[in-house]
């Protein structure tokens, strides 16, 4: 789901990431949640062309634990449904950065089919797969079943790691943002404050991820035209990115 983070609400970004190393591309891939979804898909489709493995947001050997994508549970890798369903990920995210939302449709539907096989309908891992499909359906203008799955995705993970894990950021951000470009400005901002709330207990003050759930809930608060709120919290994400700016390289 990395890549899908700001998928409703960023601007495109155009990046080269050609002149990277694989190193760099990896440890870029490990902090893809401060990237745009067109810069993560560009950084995914240079991985891809290297054969570099975008399962995990570490490299394929070391200590740190084997990820997909962003799920924080370890995977069965030897299990030949999981593999295929962590590769039809990867299909269905490059079908959508081709413009093929059927081929993304298909990838998709088949490895939720899998990791329902392999693993049951509890666990996190499903999260990935339900957001790529509630993308797809997204942009085939069916936004019913498109939220529908943003809220199944958000569902499944909070069961399977708990409601206060900072892994539920992006899911939650997805789904209050869809909110937004949907009209349901009231949900949009119950679902963004929880995100909010939820960064603030276990981000620290100066975390990037902080000022981007406060700038969801800003655009949330600017459309119900309440203006002064989202002052206030536009504030505190200038300070964050101030903070940001002087620490030493």
């Amino acid at each position: 789901m990395g890549f899908l983070k700001k998928l409703f609400s960023s601007p495109a970004v155009e990046v080269d990431y050609s002149g990277h190393t694989d190193e760099d591309l990896r440890a870029l891939w490990s902090q893809r949640d401060q990237l745009t979804d067109q810069a993560q898909r560009l950084l995914a489709q240079e991985m891809g062309k290297r054969g570099l493995s975008v399962d995990s947001a570490q490299p394929d050997e070391g200590d740190a634990p084997d990820e997909l994508l962003q799920e924080p549970i370890k995977l069965p890798r030897d299990d030949p449904k999981v593999a295929e369903a962590m590769r039809l990920q990867r299909v269905a995210a490059q079908a959508y950065s081709h413009g093929d939302l059927n081929g993304m449709l298909a990838a998709g539907e088949r490895s939720l089919e899998l990791l329902r096989e392999s693993l049951g309908e509890d666990h996190a891992a499903l999260g990935t797969t339900l957001n790529l499909l509630a993308v797809a359906k997204k942009e085939m203008g069916d936004t019913e079943e498109a939220a529908e799955l943003l809220e199944r995705a958000l569902s499944v993970v909070e069961r399977a790691i708990g409601p206060d894990d900072p892994m539920l950021l992006p899911y939650l951000r997805n789904l209050g943002n869809f909110h937004r470009v949907r009209g349901r400005l009231d949900e949009s901002e119950r679902v963004l404050r929880r995100a909010l709330k939820l960064g603030e207990k276990s981000l620290g003050p100066d975390e990037p991820g902080l000022a981007y759930a406060m700038e969801d809930l800003i655009e949330t608060l600017r459309a119900l035209d309440r203006n002064d709120e989202a002052d206030e919290l536009q504030e505190r994400v200038d300070q964050i990115y101030d903070a940001i700016a002087a620490e030493p390289p």
